[in-house]
């Protein structure tokens, strides 16, 4: 089994994966948002998946937005839920987008994958 994750900030300028002296990413290369206005994240390896879980932190839960997980072996992808407009936000969308952007809005992601 292989762990990883990592913590994805949603700044206004676009998604970013955040590490400095008190977190850290792996297993985790790239995040970006999707045609169809979701987060995905890419694996630096692919392999079959075990588990995955992903969770809004204070800043976005205080918003009312809840964040769903789906993966593949290559990339995970997070939809996020605003409770408050009961309907997904389309991140593609600047006004949805500008709903969870923050300097402190973070997703906490975490993978269990099969050893590759």
């Amino acid at each position: 089994m292989s762990v990883g994750g990592c913590v994805i900030r949603l700044y206004t300028a676009g998604p970013e994966l955040h590490a400095n002296s008190t977190h850290t990413c792996v297993g985790v290369r790239s995040v970006d948002v999707t045609s169809m206005g979701r987060l995905r994240v890419r694996y630096t390896a692919a392999s079959d998946v075990v588990g995955l879980s992903a969770g809004a932190d204070e800043t976005l839960a205080g918003r009312g937005i809840q964040v769903g997980v789906d993966g593949t072996s290559s990339y995970a992808t997070m939809t996020l839920y605003d409770t408050k407009l009961e309907r997904r936000l389309n991140l593609s969308r600047t006004t949805d987008y500008r709903r969870a952007a923050g300097s402190s809005s973070n997703i906490w992601f975490g993978s269990v994958k099969a050893a590759s």
